[in-house]
This record gives structure tokens, sequence and C-alpha cells, in this order.
């Protein structure tokens, strides 16, 4: 049973409102009350400023898939949040894909080839989804493919096939 709360109010407090607009990884212990860091919504407003919050927060937190998965999306290198999470999450094919279309969604636009696809998924000695996926973002030179949807889609078709042959 999760040992933090799941029902306080409806919405933040001003003062803890006031908290989330300047919370970052570096000051969160600091700035942030003891009994906030046990509030679900206090935890999902702060992991929507900086996601590598996540490693800062309560085993119960880090194995709870809608606080990974908010974590993730936040982080424009997601590995940096996912690090974090329980061993079962950080190999959850969906919770890797949003982290992958969210790193998409924060570049520019850019083209995604056949070839580079192709070297993504045949590099040697690489087995882990999630170093495989660290290594294409590497390789392919993106930018988001916001303005190319069609082009987008089929890669998120082709990555969603592909981790789940590998999971």
């Amino acid at each position: 049973m999760a040992k933090y709360q799941t029902t306080n109010t409806d919405s933040l407090t001003d003062e803890q409102q006031e908290c989330i607009n300047i919370v970052n990884k570096y000051n969160f212990l600091e700035l942030t009350k003891e009994e906030w860091r046990t509030n679900r919504k206090f935890i999902l407003a702060a992991l929507k400023k900086d996601g590598k919050i996540l490693g800062l927060l309560s085993e119960d937190f880090r194995k709870d898939r809608e606080i990974v998965l908010e974590a993730v999306k936040s982080c424009w290198l997601y590995e940096d949040a996912l690090k974090y999470a329980d061993e079962k999450l950080q190999f959850d094919p969906e919770i890797i894909l949003e982290g992958i279309i969210s790193s998409f969604k924060s570049e520019g636009d850019i083209s995604l080839s056949e070839e580079y696809f192709q070297i993504f998924i045949n590099e040697k000695n690489i087995f882990d989804p999630c170093d495989v996926i660290k290594n294409l973002k590497l390789k392919i030179r993106y930018t988001v493919l916001k303005q190319k949807k069609k082009d987008f889609d089929l890669f998120l078709s082709r990555l969603k096939t592909f981790i789940n042959s590998n999971h």
C-alpha cells in the first residue's frame, strides 16, 4: 500500500504553488516541507518542473507508474529521470516510448532516414532496449518531426514494435 497521500485537496495551496514555480532538483529538499513530499498532487506538479526530482523521492513514489511517467515526460534527456525509477518501470515500453516522444517534442525539426533506423536496430553488443534507444538518440541528428507528423508516426510505430519485441 502506498505511503503517500492520494487525496489531499483539490488544488495546491498558494504556498505550494509558489514553491512549484521555483523548485528544481537542486533546491527541492531545501524548499519543500516534509509533508508536501508525501502529497501526490504536489509531487506531480514538482515533477512537471524537473523530472530529476524523482531521485529525491521515496521508494513508493519511484515505484508509482504515473509518477515515473510524469518525471520522464518532463526531462529532455528522459534517462536522467528514468534511472531513479523502480527497475520494473525502467523497462516499461510505454514509459520508454513516452520519454522518446517527449525528447522529440522538445527538439526543432529534422528528418529520420531509413539508414539511421537500421544503424540503430543493428547495433552489435547492445541488448538492453534503454541502451539501444539511447544509442539511437546519439547516432541520429533528429529534431522532432513536429511538422512531419506522418514520418514521426511511422517512426513511433516501428519503435513500438521494436521495443515490444525486445521486452
